[in-house]
């Protein structure tokens, strides 16, 4: 009764986004600690979420249109990940939550819509995970994770909204959505 779709994109979420994300991004410089409350809130939900869905369709089997929807999703959301991650170039980005400026804003690929796409990629993931093991847990830890991610990516907005790209950051955040292309009608003038 495995669902072999969902349990491959599972384990898939576990290796790349668990083992992977913290060796491409750079950790803070700042004098806090390593481990915030919500820093550990996301390190569970991260991987608590998949070992979920693993676990879940190892007894339940989800409609084939959903597994069929979840890799879709999985794939779309490592495509969206590792473009977002190139755009960087050599400027390594920062870990969630974060306090340390950017050097330059990117606005170029996805980030030219989107300011957080590797979040909202993270989120299209687990949210591909929800979909294939349909599961009401599931749907409440994806919740809770988007939540929380919603807030790092405020609270990023807030801190360069104070720096030194101030200005430049505010216009780019007037034509770009947070984690959704919600203004991919206008004309970008950043």
């Amino acid at each position: 009764m495995l669902n072999l779709p969902v349990s491959i994109l599972s384990l898939v979420c576990l290796v790349v986004y668990g083992f992977a994300v913290p060796r491409l991004f750079r950790p803070s410089g700042s004098s806090r600690g390593l481990f915030t409350r919500l820093k550990l809130t996301i390190t569970l939900l991260f991987m608590g979420l998949p070992l979920w869905v693993l676990a879940h369709t190892m007894f339940y089997r989800a409609e084939v249109w959903c597994q069929i929807a979840a890799v879709v999703m999985g794939f779309a959301s490592l495509t969206l990940f590792f473009w977002s991650y190139r755009q960087h170039g050599t400027q390594v980005p920062g870990r969630v939550f974060s306090p340390d400026v950017p050097a330059r804003i990117i606005t170029s690929g996805p980030y030219a819509r989107v300011r957080h796409p590797i979040y909202s990629a993270y989120l299209l993931f687990m949210l591909g995970l929800v979909v294939g093991a349909q599961s009401a847990e599931a749907a409440v830890l994806w919740l809770l994770l988007a939540v929380t991610y919603r807030r790092a990516a405020r609270q990023e907005d807030e801190l360069l909204s104070g720096s030194a790209h101030a200005d430049f950051y505010r216009r780019y955040m007037q034509q770009s959505g947070r984690l959704l292309p919600w203004n991919v009608w206008r004309k970008r003038v950043v």
